[in-house]
Formats: structure tokens, sequence, C-alpha cells
């Protein structure tokens, strides 16, 4: 079998330096991504407060990298973005002066965020910050993720979207709590393959078409 995804996410780490009021994750906790990950594109968010020299590095090696292994030069390896609204710190303008001079460092965009807006898991459902109710239909309804379809004598699994949080936990959405996500999980790649968690899980209840 072999897999097709429209979108892959990956969660490189739960250690934030905030505690923003509105934050659908829940509290930050010790943990980071653990297993090597090939990509074509990265987009990486950050509070601008601190700079990082060795994350600056990586990113620069990381774009080297996908340029080096496509089949033709991109316009757009990655995108670094700074996170502000009105719940998060505001960035340090020194930070932003050096990150400025990468090529990939998207610009600044200040917005209001609007009630409607906020997730109600973590600490906005806990402030009550949120005018959702939470709904966990995205989180637990793989069929709608997940299709097969037979090609060419070959079975392809086609993924429209699938979140890896930073502990190795599969889930199908990655607007969650790192509770609901971790009591929600598919499976653990860190204990088994992808295809593994996939038929032993959601691939039984999937139709073809």
């Amino acid at each position: 079998m072999k897999t097709y995804y429209y979108q892959l996410q990956f969660e490189l780490t739960r250690r934030c330096n905030q505690e923003c009021v509105h934050c659908c994750r829940g509290e930050a906790q010790n943990i980071d991504i653990k297993k090597e990950i090939t990509v074509d594109l990265f987009m990486l968010g950050i509070n601008g407060l601190f700079y990082s020299e060795e994350l600056v590095e990586g990113l620069n090696k990381l774009k080297e990298y996908i340029i080096q292994k496509s089949e033709r030069v991109r316009k757009c390896t990655g995108v670094l973005v700074v996170s502000q609204d009105q719940f998060h710190k505001e960035a340090d303008n020194k930070v932003i002066e050096k990150l400025e001079r990468l090529s990939y460092f998207s610009p600044i965009e200040k917005f209001e965020m609007r009630e409607e807006d906020i997730l109600p898991y973590g600490r906005a459902y806990e402030n009550g910050l949120s005018k959702q109710q939470p709904d966990l239909n995205e989180l637990i309804n793989y069929q709608k993720k997940y299709k097969i379809k037979e090609y060419e004598g070959s079975t392809y699994l086609i993924i429209k979207y699938q979140y890896i949080s930073a502990n190795g936990n599969v889930v199908n959405d990655g607007c969650q709590s790192y509770d609901l996500m971790d009591e929600y999980a598919l499976g653990n790649v860190l204990k088994q393959s992808i295809e593994e968690i996939y038929i032993k899980g959601p691939l039984k209840k999937l139709t073809r078409f």
C-alpha cells in the first residue's frame, strides 16, 4: 500500500514559553519531537520573544536541503512567522530586526482575534473565552479524512490531513488540547509504522471509491 498526503503537519515541541489565556493546548509540556523528518516545505510559527542562532542555522540548513532535494528550485522553501494578537506578548524588536534578514521570514501582521475564532479547549475553555462548544467530531471522525483508491494496480491510502504530535501520537485534528489529542490518538509513530497504525485503525472501516 502506498500513502499519499494532501497535508501533513508536525508538532515540533510542546515547550511553550508563554501562558496565553486563549491557548487551546493547555499547559506546556517538556516534550520535543524525536523522529528525523523529510520535508518539501516548512512553516514555523514562533512568538518572537527570544532569538535562537541554533534555530536559524537549522532553518537555513533545511532550506538548502529542500533546494538540493527538489526537482526544481522552489520560489518558496519555507515560511517563518511571528504570532501577534491581543493575547500574545509583544515580540522583541531586536529579535525581529535579526529575523527580517532571513529570506523566508514573513512580515508581522498584528490582528485582533475574535471571540468566535477562539477554540474551546485547553486554557481557552477553562477561562470561558470561546463562544463555541467543545466538539470531538473532527478529532474522532477518521472517515472524513481517509480514503482508499485503486490506481494502475496499486492501492493508495489517501489522507486529507494528518497531525503528528511532538510525542509521536497520530491524530485527526491538530486544533485540540494536548490531553484530548493524547487520549484519542490513533497510534504512535515511535511504536508503530504509519501503515501499521492505519491498518489496525480506521482502515477497517473505510470504503473504496
